[in-house]
């Protein structure tokens, strides 16, 4: 216990390795725990002690948790929760967005996970051309905002540095044809644009900001692109 305490008044926290580097010994004694707990080998005071100290019980747990409070930040700020693969604001979030898609497609997600993300409008991606009938909507979304999130025009991430903006009708871009091609008919992670004309605003803060418009269709304009493509995400807009 007291490894335990002196490795949180260093780091400020008790989520300890298994396999810690700098302490593999305290490392092997909070993966002994954890299995003590698991089969009823610690007593209610034991547990009681861990737990005051903080005791990380399940680490996938308070990372689940954690990762959830980023996405629901994300959509806050960006109105959707199409997290693009390669996002570097937050890599570990792009990545955990990734993986729960492929463990909901595998059937290793449980049905109360997929419900805390789908009620925050999480969509899994599980896209083909013409078909979006497993496509999520939040919880008392109106027809609207299911219509905002789920039609029109997309910015599509191939790949890091290739994005691509097609509507869902018409001809393919080559790289998001090839795309599909090579994925089963399944298209790539996408931002959605908005279905109307609108205002972007790029600069780094209110005082300093160019105001470029939108029609809601066709090409959105070159600033706004390459924002997309330096940061992973839409500027600001109406």
């Amino acid at each position: 216990m007291g490894a335990l305490a002196a490795f949180k008044k260093r780091h400020g926290h008790c989520k300890v390795p298994a396999n810690c580097a700098e302490d593999p010994q305290l490392g092997r004694w909070v993966a002994a725990q954890r299995y003590k707990r698991k089969v009823a080998d610690l007593s209610d005071a034991e547990v009681k002690q861990l737990d005051r100290e903080g005791f990380i019980w399940i680490p996938s747990d308070e990372t689940w948790t954690r990762m959830c409070r980023a996405l629901a930040a994300f959509r806050r700020k960006h109105r959707h929760c199409n997290v693009p693969e390669h996002w570097p604001e937050n890599q570990s979030l792009a990545n955990w967005v990734q993986s729960q898609r492929y463990r909901k497609k595998k059937g290793k997600l449980s049905p109360e996970r997929v419900k805390q993300l789908e009620k925050v409008g999480f969509l899994w991606a599980i896209y083909k051309c013409g078909d979006e009938k497993d496509s999520p909507v939040p919880r008392g979304a109106s027809a609207e905002a299911e219509s905002e999130e789920q039609a029109g025009e997309r910015i599509y991430v191939i790949r890091q540095g290739v994005y691509v903006q097609h509507g869902c009708k018409g001809t393919m871009p080559k790289d998001l044809e090839k795309y599909v091609a090579n994925n089963k008919g399944e298209l790539p992670p996408y931002i959605p644009l908005p279905r109307r004309a609108t205002s972007f605003y790029l600069g780094e803060s209110f005082v300093r900001v160019k105001k470029v418009k939108w029609k809601g269709c066709g090409a959105v304009p070159v600033e706004v692109f390459e924002y997309v493509k330096r940061n992973g995400t839409l500027p600001r807009y109406d």
